[in-house]
């Protein structure tokens, strides 16, 4: 049973996924084997459980199912919920995700208007009111729990780069404040496990709040 690095107490289960029944449209390089998230039981603020690799945070791949674990003592389990099925959404990417995929954003703020261009999709916006919120507009990611797709960020991208290769690791599963899990994240914040794709037992978990 994994412990905080910083405060050296027991960790918090949250989540269990078991990669051999996730739905087949999602691509993953892993096919087999239990996703495992435990989280620092104590966040205080004095642990440094919205950041990444601070060992606050333990992720890990059992493939070894036969073995139990013993829950560390006077740790009380939160509540229990289940993964009893998926339901497919459309989902769109974050303002800032939309520039890293091609979207040209000029902004005039002097004039109080901005432009947009891309190739594809194809879109040309010239010179539209700021009041139109056009990049939110455009496209905006599903908020709560969700397996893959685009981050609901916050505060803005925070992509972690993958510790062994230093490729910038994609969303696996984003965890909600008090969705599913009975737990808040700071003020209402969303946290986000992500992967290397090139090394996919590279894994790693952050949050932001308002």
């Amino acid at each position: 049973w994994p412990a905080c690095k910083e405060c050296q107490q027991p960790m918090q289960f949250f989540l269990q996924l078991d990669l051999g029944a996730l739905p087949k449209k999602f691509s993953t390089p892993l096919k087999s084997g239990l996703l495992q998230f435990f989280y620092c039981s104590t966040d205080d603020g004095m642990c440094e459980t919205w950041a990444h690799f601070t060992g606050t945070h333990d992720l890990r791949i059992v493939k070894d199912q036969g073995v139990e674990i013993t829950r560390a003592a006077g740790l009380a389990p939160l509540r229990q919920s289940f993964v009893t099925g998926w339901e497919e959404v459309q989902d769109a990417p974050h303002p800032e995700d939309q520039e890293l995929l091609g979207l040209d954003y000029e902004y005039d703020f002097q004039k109080g208007h901005v432009s947009v261009k891309s190739d594809d999709p194809p879109i040309e916006l010239i010179e539209a009111p700021l009041s139109l919120d056009v990049a939110e507009a455009i496209g905006q990611p599903t908020a709560g729990d969700k397996l893959g797709a685009w981050p609901f960020w916050i505060q803005g991208a925070e992509y972690p780069d993958c510790p062994d290769c230093g490729t910038q690791m994609e969303l696996l599963f984003q965890v909600d404040s008090e969705v599913n899990v009975d737990h808040m994240f700071g003020d209402a914040g969303c946290g986000h496990i992500t992967q290397c794709p090139q090394h996919p037992e590279s894994l790693a978990f952050g949050w932001a709040c308002g």
